[in-house]
């Protein structure tokens, strides 16, 4: 690994990004979806923030969705490439992803750590407010996320958002002209500065709610 000692954290939403969730819910949820007549590629990123009512009923079918459901989730097409290319310049790369039962929580945990081989569960975030790990006091902290209200939230929030498109072109653009340079710039700064606490938590988020406490993860007894 090259190391560019960078105090700029790299965060990519597991979401889309690197797990391929709309594929399976659609599979899974096929006969529910057409029996309220809806066309299944209703279902899409796009549409879950951008439409109320299919927001609503990917959330209440997702209730019903097991642990295996989330093991089993299939990578996308550009889950690898950014793991290991980004994994070539810098050990500061952190994800952030929200869950809405103790199956998805548990299942995203083991599908990092078998897909990606990493181990540190305290890189996996689960939060509902993304954009408040946009600085790291004075770091601008990159975004690599597939909604583009996510990422418009991010650059306002001070960070640097980067909208996924799934493509592998795209990303090793990303990679050479808006990441690398980007870590490059704080060369020779201590890799010790701090990291914000709340990264070193996981984030528990009431299904009915937006109230947060933080849970240890020994406290969430995971795996």
């Amino acid at each position: 690994m090259v190391d560019l000692k960078s105090n700029s954290i790299v965060y990519i939403n597991l979401d889309n990004v690197m797990l391929n969730f709309y594929k399976s819910f659609r599979v899974k949820h096929y006969f529910q979806i057409l029996i309220m007549k809806k066309h299944p590629l209703d279902f899409n990123i796009y549409t879950y923030y951008n439409k109320p009512n299919i927001k609503k009923i990917v959330d209440e079918l997702v209730l019903d969705n097991g642990i295996d459901f989330w093991i089993n989730l299939p990578k996308t097409s550009v889950c690898k490439f950014y793991w290991h290319r980004l994994s070539e310049y810098t050990n500061r790369i952190y994800f952030l992803t929200n869950y809405r039962t103790e199956s998805e929580q548990k299942g995203k945990i083991i599908w990092v750590n078998t897909n990606l081989k990493m181990y540190d569960n305290n890189k996996i975030i689960f939060t509902n407010n993304i954009p408040k790990y946009a600085k790291s006091k004075l770091f601008n902290n990159i975004l690599i996320d597939s909604n583009s209200k996510m990422i418009d939230s991010w650059n306002n929030a001070g960070g640097i958002g980067l909208l996924d498109l799934n493509k592998r072109a795209v990303a090793s653009y990303y990679i050479d002209k808006s990441i690398v340079p980007h870590l490059e710039l704080y060369k020779g700064v201590s890799l010790l500065a701090d990291i914000p606490q709340s990264a070193r938590r996981l984030h528990r988020i009431s299904k009915y709610n937006e109230d947060i406490r933080s849970v240890s993860l020994d406290d969430c007894n995971m795996i």
